[in-house]
C-alpha cells in the first residue's frame, strides 16, 4: 500500500515491478486485494487478471486484524 499522499507518483507500479522481475521464474502470482475500484484498475494495469473463485478453485483468507 502507498500512502494516499504519494499515490498517482508510480511508486506502487514500481513496487510491483520489482517483485514481478525478482521473482520472474515463480509461475503464479496471487494477490488478495481489498474490492476497491481503483484497486481493480491499478492491478489490471499491470497486466494481472481479476480471478473469482467460483470460476477458478478456491482462495482462502484468514483476517486477523480485529482478534
Amino acid at each position: 500500500m502507498v500512502d494516499p499522499t504519494y499515490q498517482g507518483q508510480h511508486i506502487g507500479t514500481e513496487l510491483v515491478n520489482k517483485f514481478l522481475k525478482k521473482h520472474q521464474n515463480v509461475g503464479q502470482t496471487i494477490l488478495i486485494t481489498d474490492p476497491e475500484d481503483k484497486t481493480l484498475a491499478f492491478y489490471q494495469s499491470l497486466g494481472f487478471q481479476e480471478v473469482k473463485p467460483s470460476g477458478y478453485g478456491r482462495a482462502f483468507v484468514m483476517d486477523r486484524r480485529f482478534n
